[in-house]
């Protein structure tokens, strides 16, 4: 039961975190989404592969991989989150602004 517990709070963190992720990516300007999204979808790749090793490497139960690698997702999704409100705020700074 334990277990469970864990695992639910582990994917409530990581669904927030992506939520969190999400409205910091919709509120960067298009021009800068286009710009990031190769980088973006490249650093989705490495945070999955990233992850389910670190789960592999936490333990030899199933059960306490997956919350390592859960757990491991939402930390990198707050932190990618916290990274691209960086562009957010030079988007609308004022100080590199596009001419439309």
């Amino acid at each position: 039961m334990e277990k469970t517990a864990n695992l639910q709070q582990a994917t409530e963190a990581a669904k927030s975190s992506d939520q969190a992720l999400n409205v910091a990516w919709n509120s960067l300007s298009p021009a800068t989404r286009k710009q990031l999204l190769a980088q973006q979808r490249i650093w989705i790749k490495q945070k999955d592969a990233s992850c389910k090793v670190r789960g592999l490497q936490s333990s030899s139960d199933a059960s306490e991989q997956k919350i390592a690698e859960v757990l491991c997702k939402a930390e990198l999704s707050s932190q990618r989150a916290t990274q691209l409100q960086g562009y957010y705020q030079e988007d609308y700074s004022g100080e590199e602004t596009e001419s439309y």
